[in-house]
């Protein structure tokens, strides 16, 4: 019985002396994923202005264009800040090469489940002039002709959402971001 009464008092003692074992760690907040945001929609309009009573008619060649962009948040998590890259496509005519006519950043901070409308400011200018035939000469076209938009939601530097109009856009700006390989020179040997 004695023995008995040691033991368990060690034991007791061991118990008291080991240092408590800490809870285990909370699991680490999963990254933002690309599908974190949802792009609702995006508009492009062309923004009203007011009318002057002894206003110039509108150049038919420029127009004003915005995009009136609505996101929401699909994650339950919160996602903070977010800053909505926006941008306009276009065709140089000139140069035949896609351009971005115009872009900005919009900040947001997506605090519920409801969707959230932004405006891209300012107005983006387009100027597009067709080619003319006028007196036996061909005047060429100039300017920008307008192909689309994209817009793209980011948290911090990571990419959370993104939407592209028409859906090609993104692979047509990936190959025109590629540089073109110049063929070799070639070296002549001397004779």
């Amino acid at each position: 019985m004695k023995h008995l009464l040691c033991c368990v008092t060690g034991l007791a003692m061991l118990s008291a002396t080991a240092p408590a074992a800490e809870p285990p760690a909370p699991p680490p907040a999963p990254a933002p994923s690309v599908n974190s945001v949802r792009i609702i929609k995006a508009d492009l309009v062309e923004p009203r202005q007011p009318y002057k009573k002894d206003q110039k008619p509108p150049d038919p060649h420029k127009k004003n264009k915005q995009l009136i962009i609505t996101i929401a948040r699909v994650s339950t998590s919160d996602l903070g800040e977010l800053r909505v890259r926006w941008s306009l496509i276009g065709q140089d005519v000139g140069e035949h090469k896609t351009v971005e006519i115009g872009s900005g950043d919009i900040s947001v901070a997506l605090t519920n489940m409801s969707p959230v409308c932004v405006t891209s400011e300012p107005p983006v200018s387009i100027t597009y002039t067709p080619s003319k035939f006028e007196g036996g000469k061909t005047t060429p076209a100039s300017g920008n002709r307008l192909s689309g938009w994209s817009v793209q939601v980011y948290q911090g530097a990571a990419l959370v959402g993104e939407k592209f109009s028409p859906s090609s856009l993104k692979s047509d700006l990936q190959k025109a971001s590629v540089p073109k390989k110049e063929p070799p020179k070639t070296t002549k040997g001397n004779k």
